[in-house]
């Protein structure tokens, strides 16, 4: 995004490596941005590979569902097949890289939402090569997994502590919950699952990452 800034680009159209774009995504996002150019971010609709909507990267509303035709105001989407203007990433800065992996998407989507209208775009579809259409999972994960779940849980805790209120009381309620059901439905490893879930979010508490400028 940075190095986009730099040589003058308007537009920025981000995705992960395995993200399959149909002909006409890119298509479908630009109407949307032409109806709409004060947007902050467009995102596509994901679908996993068998067709069904990919869970990890459904997105949040402000109003009407995912299921709805027409683009829908939205609050929160990944980075998964998302449109971004330049002229909204300068007034709110760069993600943060020192997330470094797992709620870099969720904080700088809220971010961009909180100054600009954002959009949901269902008639731009993409597919999302994953493993599995299940999400992450703490609880059923590998164990070879694990370990990047620290970044999960303490990105996550720094959200809850900028955005206060009723974040914060999700963020607990998370915390909780996904304690819960470790210790119900782990297969192994029950011990460090429960580790890194307290840890990382005990970790999120102080975590205060630098939000880099876009110039």
């Amino acid at each position: 995004i940075k190095t986009a800034l730099k040589q003058g680009y308007e537009y920025m159209w981000i995705m992960d490596d395995d993200c399959i774009v149909q002909p006409d995504s890119l298509t479908q996002l630009m109407r949307v941005a032409k109806a709409h150019p004060d947007f902050g971010f467009l995102s596509s609709k994901v679908l996993w590979t068998d067709g069904s909507r990919c869970r990890m990267n459904e997105q949040k509303l402000l109003e009407g569902s995912l299921e709805d035709q027409n683009p829908r105001r939205c609050r929160q989407a990944t980075f998964v097949s998302l449109l971004l203007r330049a002229e909204a990433v300068r007034k709110v800065g760069l993600p943060i890289s020192e997330f470094f992996i797992w709620g870099d998407d969720v904080e700088y989507t809220r971010r961009l939402s909180k100054a600009f209208p954002c959009w949901y775009v269902p008639a731009s579809m993409v597919i999302h090569k994953t493993a599995n259409n299940e999400g992450s999972n703490i609880a059923t994960d590998s164990a070879a997994r694990l370990p990047r779940y620290r970044f999960a849980y303490r990105n996550e805790v720094y959200i809850a502590k900028k955005e206060k209120g009723t974040r914060i009381l999700y963020q607990g309620a998370k915390i909780l919950y996904h304690s819960l059901r470790v210790l119900v439905k782990a297969p192994d490893h029950k011990g460090q699952r429960l580790q890194i879930i307290w840890s990382g979010s005990r970790e999120g508490l102080s975590f205060d990452p630098r939000v880099e400028k876009a110039s």
